[in-house]
This record gives C-alpha cells, sequence and structure tokens, in this order.
C-alpha cells in the first residue's frame, strides 16, 4: 500500500487543522510500522524542522515543493491546473487529503477529510471572501472524492443535508487527542508556564481561534456579571483566551470595551503546545460556549488535564463531551436568560468541590474513547476497505 498524504497543513498551521493533521500523521507513523506499506507527505512551502516521530518512521517520506500553501491553493483549486498528486509524488494507490480540499488526483483512489460545514450551516461567522471560496471547492471536491471521512457523526449528518452526499460515501474517523495532555502536578512547571503567559491566579479558561462562531462575548458579559451581582466569589475572577486572530473578531474587542473588562480578559493568542497542558492545569474550569463545532478538541483536551467543562451543547459538542462534561444552550447574541444558565454553573464549579470532583471524573472516563491509535487503526481499516 502506497499512501500520499496532503500534510500541508500539518507543517504550515498552527490551529485546528494543523493540529489535528499532524496528530494523524504522527499516529499513523507510530502506529504502523509494516514496511509494505510506505507513506509519502506532501507539503507546500518550506518546513523549518523535521520532528523526530518522522525521522525515525522509514516507510514514510517527506517531499515538499518551494510553492507557498496560498499559491499552491490558486493552481489547484482556482486555476484547476492538471498538477497531479499521485504524479509529483513518483505514483500512489492512495491519496488523502485531510483539510477540505481534493488536489488533482490522475489514477489513485481518493479520500477527502471533512471536519465540519462551518461555512455552509452558519455561514455569517465566515468573511464573505473565504466564505464563497469554500462553498465553491469544498463540494467539488466531494463529489470528485472517493470516500470522504467524517470527524463525527453530526458532520455526517450535515454532508447528508446540505450537500446530499450519498451515505455509503461517508465514513466516521474520530480524532484522538495527545498522551501529553493529562494533568500537570509539577509546581515549578506551574509556575514558569503562569508567569510567562502573566496568568491571573483564578481564571476560567477558552481556547480557539478568534471568530463569531467560538461566541467567546458570551463569556465576557457572563464574567461582567459575576463580578457584578456576587463580587465576593468572583471578585478575583478572570477570562483567559487561548488562540490566534481569526476574522470578524472586533465584535468581541467591543464587548470588552463596552463593559470595560481590559484588565479582567486575557487573549493569549497562539501558544506552545508544550504550555497548554499547564495552562489547562491551572484553569478553574474550561468553558465553551461555541455555536457550531465539527469535533471540538478543547474540551476534550480540558477533561484530560482534570479541568472541569462547561460546554455548548450545539452540533457536535455534545456527542464528543457527552457526560464529560456539563452541557449548556449558547447564543450568538448573549440572550440574558443564557447568561444567567452559564453564570449560575460557573457559580457553582467555583463554590462546589464535590461537583468539581463529579466532573473531573467523568471527564478522565470521557476521553478514554478518543486516542489517536484508536483512530490509526481504523484508518488502516478504511485504506484497506478502499483499496478492495
Amino acid at each position: 500500500m502506497k499512501v500520499a498524504l496532503d500534510a500541508t497543513s500539518a507543517f504550515q498551521q498552527g490551529a485546528g487543522i494543523g493540529r489535528y493533521t499532524l496528530g494523524l500523521l504522527k499516529a499513523l507513523a507510530t502506529y504502523d510500522r509494516d514496511p509494505r506499506h510506505r507513506y509519502i507527505l506532501f507539503v507546500a512551502g518550506p518546513i523549518r524542522q523535521v520532528p523526530d516521530w518522522l525521522r525515525a518512521a522509514r516507510n514514510f517520506v517527506l517531499i515538499s515543493v518551494p510553492i507557498p500553501p496560498h499559491y499552491m491553493a490558486i493552481i489547484w483549486q482556482r486555476l484547476r491546473l492538471p498538477l497531479f498528486l499521485d504524479l509529483l509524488v513518483g505514483g500512489a494507490d492512495i491519496v488523502h487529503a485531510p483539510d477540505f480540499t481534493l488536489p488533482p488526483v490522475l489514477r489513485a483512489r481518493k479520500i477527502l477529510t471533512i471536519h465540519d460545514l462551518t461555512f455552509m450551516v452558519v455561514p455569517q461567522t465566515f468573511e464573505p471572501a473565504l466564505q464563497s471560496y469554500l462553498a465553491r471547492v469544498v463540494p467539488r471536491s466531494i463529489t470528485q472524492a472517493g470516500l470522504v471521512l467524517a470527524d463525527s457523526y453530526h458532520t455526517r449528518n450535515d454532508l447528508l443535508q446540505y450537500l446530499h452526499t450519498p451515505p455509503s460515501k461517508i465514513e466516521i474517523l474520530y480524532p484522538g487527542i495527545e498522551a501529553s495532555y493529562r494533568p500537570v502536578t509539577d509546581s515549578g512547571l506551574l509556575q514558569r508556564v503562569k508567569e510567562k503567559y502573566h496568568l491571573p491566579n483564578v481564571y476560567v479558561l477558552s481556547v480557539g481561534t478568534v471568530q463569531p462562531r467560538k461566541n467567546f462575548s458570551l463569556l465576557v458579559h457572563v464574567l461582567h456579571q459575576l463580578i457584578q451581582a456576587r463580587p465576593e466569589i468572583a471578585g478575583d475572577l478572570h477570562l483567559v483566551i487561548v488562540g490566534g486572530r481569526g476574522w470578524l473578531e472586533q465584535e468581541l474587542y467591543r464587548t470588552i470595551e463596552t463593559l470595560q473588562m481590559q484588565r479582567r480578559v486575557h487573549i493569549l493568542g497562539y501558544v506552545a503546545e508544550s504550555d497548554l497542558p499547564a495552562i489547562y492545569s491551572l484553569a478553574r474550569l474550561f468553558a465553551f460556549p461555541s455555536l457550531y463545532e465539527g469535533f471540538g478538541f478543547p474540551p476534550l483536551e480540558a477533561m484530560a488535564c482534570g479541568t472541569p467543562v462547561l460546554c455548548s451543547d450545539r452540533s457536535s459538542l455534545s456527542e464528543v463531551v457527552g457526560e464529560g462534561g456539563r452541557l449548556l444552550p449558547p447564543v450568538d447574541r448573549c440572550a440574558g436568560h443564557s447568561i444567567d444558565l452559564w453564570a449560575e454553573n460557573i457559580l457553582e464549579l467555583l463554590q462546589s468541590d464535590s461537583t468539581r470532583r463529579t466532573l473531573i471524573a467523568a471527564g478522565f472516563e470521557r476521553v478514554r474513547h478518543f486516542t489517536w491509535d484508536l483512530t490509526a487503526h481504523r484508518l488502516l481499516d478504511i485504506y484497506a476497505k478502499i483499496l478492495s
């Protein structure tokens, strides 16, 4: 079996899709050492550093071309030039594109991963140009693919509903989370991370690219209400958001300014992934009021680090979080009753150690269902299935 994977996102992106692809590749490289199987990783743009796990995988080959990812997307998706990926890498039985769009393929079987249909389900949370681009190229890629991998049953249902994808063409492949996500108990490490990012003593944590879909404004309103209504409990409480700037983020900054929460809300931008377990572990609780997710890594990462989770009940999140966290309805315009509901639950977790212990134990149990070993094992079965 010879598999070519478009690994560009793994080496050129730091957000969700890049982390997903990197985790998938690492899992395959660790799990499948069969010398009869060859994996060719294709990357557009420069590679600053080849990770150790890739150097150790003798059945993996890395090929990069000096064309930035943006221009590669123009060549493949806008101009649709016949630079066939399977030919560029010297032939392949399977081409797997793990980032929404399928490159030109001449002979190989084609597998495409679709993480979500955000651009169709909640198009108002996208910049118009990006939404328009995805609305053109993603349906075309799905039509061309022989098999579509969905991150969740919810994404599968969206594919059926919005794009009428044949059910027989879709397989569910749950991602995993890295084993490095576990409770950090080293006090020295915790103190170093706290000082590095100037973290407050007591904070609610949320993680995600700053964009309307993440609904961070709700948390600003909730924190403001708690400080006003229960200063004896929430007087030292802060909100920490980990995530790079995305698009249409001005609403969040306006909310922070209007409510005069500049000293209570800390937007860290991207942080080193090696520091994330400590940031999760230092948090009093994790809150994730997202309006739509195809999967949702952050709640699982928080649970793995022993942090109690409050999470939106929208889209795939109830499927992923299950009983490992407390599910609450999010809002996109901060309706008063939802602010009250989130505030009540945050207040309970600040006050009740027994509730915290119950949620932490449920979280540890839940994350056992999402490991990269399980993902790699299932993906190999899928590869074998499409070849047969």
